[in-house]
């Protein structure tokens, strides 16, 4: 018959294990933002080993310098499933059938805007698998099924928040799609966190001096190893796939293909343009099928709950960056199967140091723009240059040539507006819904 391990890890304030007795029954119900005191998370498999992981800040050793500016650490990415029961007097979908129905018989646009329960959508001509309707706003989707009954293993939505939202208004939005949806009469039964994404960027830290593409120095659970090269120059790695991967990667050099995040995460940083230093991003994902096997012994229930999950993030991040993935400060020594003892690198001891506590207790103060207005003013002036110079003699008369620009912008925008106002203000909407997400 065999035993099952439990590798538990000591509590910061008395440095004793605690017994099953000592274990609080339930725990005190606390706020999204809040880290929770007294709960153990464990990632159970069976038939293998338990690994133990409290909620109590881990004791960090004394590392090797390493020069690390700064670290964020934030949600990238939150898919949330959603059981919904609507009210028989709500007439929500019947509205989102005709609308799609018109979209596709007229062969109009590929989003047409919506307004329902205090929010303003972009309805997608097309849905996905299990949901016929796709709203959108922002980087968030929330996507519904037709028959939108709350039985069943499929639930009846699914929202999805992108990384711009995640990083800056996950809560706030969490909250207003819950009231919209309560708005237009649906009961949330059920929810569960389907996937997620935590995130730490180590501002500072260029990736190409860690070392990570060495594949002998990785202490990890995972079976498969990737490592990521553009002109022989190393990019990222990555460990593991599909439910439960870490990524390691240059993340200035993806935002060099993303504009619109560029600003955003400039400001994250706290830096005045997002190149001005290297960061390194280390980033978990763990779906639905992992989440599932971590389990609160003060609770005695699996994560599920988007609160439960956002109150559990620094449990998961100890599991994944102590437990899930490591790396040492040499190659390992496969032979020797007992590795806990395996000296990591500096920077890994960073990784496994970062803290989660209080990470929602911040205030919004300005509505994030998703697109580059600066890089759209730029192409704008271009082509306003362009048409301006078949009718502008002398180049150097800047009077003139902004009179010419501002005819053709008052004159075309006029007639538009005129010929079509409908169209005019429909468009209108879905471009601001695209561009902005106000919370």
């Amino acid at each position: 018959m065999k035993t099952r391990r439990t590798v538990s890890v000591s509590r910061q304030a008395s440095g004793a294990i605690p017994s099953p007795a000592a274990v609080v029954s339930r725990a005190p119900r606390r706020g999204a933002g809040a880290a929770p005191r007294e709960c153990a998370a464990s990632g159970t498999r069976q038939g293998r080993a338990q690994a133990g992981i409290s909620c109590a800040r881990p004791v960090v050793k004394s590392a090797r310098k390493l020069d690390v500016s700064r670290i964020h650490c934030g949600l990238d990415f939150v898919k949330v499933s959603l059981w919904l029961e609507w009210s028989e007097d709500s007439h929500f979908l019947e509205r989102l059938e005709l609308r799609k129905q018109y979209m596709q018989q007229t062969k109009s646009d590929e989003l047409a805007p919506i307004s329902a329960g205090g929010m303003d959508w972009n309805l997608a001509r097309t849905g996905a698998k299990y949901y016929a309707y796709r709203l959108l706003v922002g980087d968030v989707a929330l996507l519904l099924s037709r028959d939108g009954g709350s039985g069943g293993d499929i639930p009846s939505a699914r929202l999805e928040i992108g990384s711009l939202t995640s990083q800056t208004d996950l809560l706030a939005t969490l909250v207003r799609v819950r009231h919209f949806l309560k708005d237009v009469g649906a009961k949330i039964v059920r929810e569960h966190v389907g996937e997620l994404h935590l995130a730490a960027d180590f501002i500072g830290v260029d990736i190409r001096n860690l070392g990570l593409f060495d594949q002998n120095r990785w202490i990890s659970k995972a079976r498969h190893f990737t490592s990521h090269y553009e002109f022989r120059e190393f990019t990222g790695c990555q460990l593991g796939r599909g439910d439960f991967v870490l990524r390691c990667y240059d993340k200035v050099r993806l935002l060099k293909e993303e504009h619109h995040k560029q600003s955003v995460f400039a400001g994250l940083w706290g830096v005045e343009k997002f190149d001005e230093l290297p960061v390194t991003r280390v980033e978990f994902q763990l779906r639905r099928p992992v989440l599932k096997q971590f389990q609160l012994e003060c609770e005695g229930f699996a994560l599920g709950a988007v609160d439960t999950v956002l109150n559990s993030l620094a449990s998961i991040w100890r599991y994944c960056s102590g437990v899930w993935a490591r790396f040492a400060d040499a190659a390992v020594d496969r032979v020797n199967k007992n590795q806990l003892r395996t000296k990591l690198s500096a920077f890994w001891r960073k990784v496994k140091s970062v803290s989660w506590v209080d990470l929602f207790q911040f205030e919004r103060k300005s509505t994030p723009v998703r697109k580059d207005e600066e890089r759209l003013r730029r192409q704008a002036v271009g082509l306003l240059m362009s048409i301006a110079a078949f009718h502008v003699e002398d180049v150097y008369d800047l009077p003139a040539t902004l009179k010419e620009m501002l005819r053709f912008v008052r004159e075309d925008v006029t007639d538009f507006q005129d010929r079509n106002e409908g169209e005019f203000v429909s468009r209108m909407m879905i471009k601001r819904n695209a561009a902005l997400l106000e919370v």
